[in-house]
């Protein structure tokens, strides 16, 4: 990821094509997705205290190419190096068609 801020807040209520993801159960868990001027990360972990995955995304920018953010994602995922959060999404708000498993939308 870039060290710079994103070019422009999470798009909302925007389709995000889904590029990777995993630990996938009734929706993926751990995404990243393209949208509006770059790539996000949005993560979800399972809480063993809550014995279920955490109730809210935490947000992440991972940069506006598409190699890079492979990279950023890859590097998180396998514990090289820490997501840098810029903010949370509930899992509620979040819109999955789980029919064709490439679109997301946060309402």
């Amino acid at each position: 990821m870039s060290d710079s801020p994103p070019p422009m807040p999470f798009p909302f209520g925007t389709p995000l094509r889904i590029v990777e993801c995993r630990d996938f159960y009734d929706v993926p868990h751990v995404i990243l997705a393209a949208g509006g001027l770059g790539y996000w990360m949005l993560d979800a972990p399972f809480d063993d205290v809550l014995d279920d995955f955490s109730p809210e995304y935490s947000l992440s920018f991972a940069g506006v190419d598409s190699d890079g953010a492979r990279a950023y994602f890859a590097a998180v995922c396998e514990g090289r190096t820490a997501a840098d959060v810029i903010g949370r999404i509930a899992r509620t708000r979040l819109e999955f068609d789980a029919t064709r498993r490439r679109e997301l939308i946060c309402r």
